[in-house]
Order: C-alpha cells, then sequence, then structure tokens
C-alpha cells in the first residue's frame, strides 16, 4: 500500500469505515497529514478505473474550495490491479437526519449549490433535457442486468415496477419539469455534505453533470429513508422556487431507486466484496425501494 499511494511514504490506515455503500472509504494518515482513501466495495477485475473522472472533477472544484483536494490517483499492487483514489480531509460534521439539518447548514449548502451551478467541471455528462437524465438511469439499470442470472422473484418485481414508472414518468418528463442546462451534484444526500461553520464542502462527485441543479435539493429531501419529508424553506432562493423543486421529486426519487436497484442486482450476483457491507444491507435497500416505490405509485 505505501508504495502505491506515495513512494516510500509511510503510511498508516484506519481500518474503521467513514460510511457508503459503493465504495470502501477510509482515513489514511501520512507525515502528519490526514487523507481519504476510497476503493471500490466491489470485487475486481477492474477494465476501467471508476474513479478518473470524478478525480478530475474534484480537481477542478478544488481550486474553489467547492470540495477536497484529491492528491493521487491509481491502481494497488495486488491480483486485482485494485483502483485507488486518494484527497485530502476535511474536517466537519455530517448530519445523522434531514431533521438535524440547520437552517444555517441549508442556507450554506444553496450557497455551495449556487456556485457549482456556475461552474463547468471538465468531461461531465451533459443531459440536455429531463428525458435524457431518465433514460441514462432507466438504462443504467438494464445494463446491469445483462449477463446475469436471474433474478430473485422479489427482485424482478421491483425490476418490472420501476420500468412502468420510467415510462409513465417519462412520456411527461419534458413538459413537466424545469431544466436550466446547468452543474449539479447528481448524488447530493446527507453523508455527501461537509458541514462547517461557515460553509459546506461537497464530496463524492462522481455523478456530476450537467442537468438542473434544482433537482439535487429535490433529491436531498427525498433520499432518506423513511418518509418523504417537505422542503425546508431556509434552502429557497425565493418563494418561487418551491413548486420546481416539489415538481422534480419524482425524477430524483426515480435516480435513488435506479442506483437502489442496482445495489441488490450486484449482492445477488455476489460482486461485493463482503467485509464492505453490513449483515442486512440487501434487507434495508429492498425495504427503500419498496417505500419509494409506494411514493411513486401514488404521485399521478
Amino acid at each position: 500500500m505505501s508504495s502505491a499511494l506515495g513512494g516510500g511514504l509511510d503510511v498508516t490506515i484506519d481500518a474503521s469505515l467513514l460510511g457508503g455503500w459503493s465504495n470502501i472509504t477510509l482515513l489514511t494518515y501520512s507525515q502528519g497529514r490526514t487523507f481519504v482513501l476510497k476503493l471500490p466495495a466491489t470485487k475486481g477485475p477492474f477494465a476501467s478505473h471508476p474513479y478518473a473522472q470524478e478525480y478530475r472533477v474534484m480537481d477542478f472544484l478544488s481550486r474553489d474550495g467547492l470540495c477536497p483536494k484529491p492528491v493521487k490517483i491509481g491502481r494497488l499492487n495486488d491480483e486485482d490491479r485494485t483502483p485507488f483514489m486518494v484527497s485530502e480531509y476535511v474536517e466537519g460534521v455530517v448530519r445523522s437526519s434531514l431533521a438535524e439539518v440547520t437552517g444555517s447548514d441549508l442556507h450554506n449548502l444553496r450557497v455551495a449549490l449556487s456556485r457549482l451551478s456556475a461552474r463547468r467541471p471538465p468531461g461531465v455528462k451533459s443531459y440536455k433535457k429531463p428525458s435524457d437524465y431518465l433514460s441514462s438511469i432507466a438504462n443504467t439499470v438494464k445494463q446491469s442486468t445483462m449477463g446475469a442470472a436471474s433474478p430473485s422473484p422479489n427482485l424482478g418485481r421491483l425490476l418490472e415496477s420501476f420500468e412502468a414508472v420510467v415510462e409513465r414518468v417519462g412520456d411527461l418528463a419534458d413538459s413537466s419539469y424545469i431544466w436550466s442546462g446547468k452543474t449539479m451534484h447528481g448524488d447530493l444526500q446527507r453523508s455527501n455534505v461537509i458541514i462547517q461553520p461557515n460553509r459546506i464542502v461537497l464530496i463524492d462527485l462522481g455523478s456530476c453533470c450537467i442537468g438542473e441543479p434544482l433537482l439535487d435539493l429535490a433529491y436531498f429531501f427525498s433520499q432518506d429513508e423513511g418518509p418523504i419529508l417537505s422542503i425546508r424553506r431556509e434552502v429557497l432562493s425565493s418563494g418561487d422556487e418551491l413548486p420546481i423543486i416539489e415538481g422534480l421529486r419524482p425524477l430524483a426519487v426515480i435516480s435513488a431507486v435506479g442506483w437502489s436497484l442496482q445495489f441488490l442486482q450486484r449482492l445477488e450476483a455476489d460482486l461485493f466484496d463482503g467485509t464492505a457491507l453490513a449483515p442486512d444491507a440487501g434487507t434495508r435497500v429492498s425495504r427503500y425501494v419498496e417505500d419509494k416505490m409506494q411514493y411513486l405509485a401514488s404521485l399521478r
């Protein structure tokens, strides 16, 4: 590990996981400094490097203080040539629930998202209209089933329900949703928002894209487990934004469900490193998808 990360540096790795489902994220210490080491939670082999684009985005946005500075990207000297990324560690707080997010947090979050929307990171995907974004989610879910064994009855049922929801929402997507064509985070959940006294630092920018920044806020207030909570007014720049964000919620929930279905497919295919996941991960994610699908089914 030391040779891969820094060529002769004295490196200490904290075995405690920082969290996450798709990645193994660990604190790493070297020469009196603290870094974050990110590794895939899935098993190899790894034909392409999953963090290459995220590294470029972080390198670009870190110049404005919007995210931690990436330090190194590469592969370990193991059999699978496991890809990794190292970034600077940023001190801060991650709220344990939306209920604990303060008005000041939301104000600072909106400032960070507004600054992000004005940047144009190199190489990010660009979705010109809502249907493009929706199709990308649906295609990613479909591609993850190709070549895989038949899903379990429960997962098969969820996939069928998801396809039906995507078709129903897709028929009206471009006429229903505001779409500004500006930069958005793409995965704005609580765990990706580091709260400092006077600012927000964004992490896990692998899904950063050109789309609709207000979709980030719809996702932020819809992605947690449990009931869909109301949009807090502290995050709004004007009262006119509230119906826009509320209107984007189906698309935000579909995004969260799409990722969750991919997770369940990988889990059934035994693609995860067993040490990276909690024993009840599959049950929790299945329950999460069921809850969100009930919400989507309730919409007219």
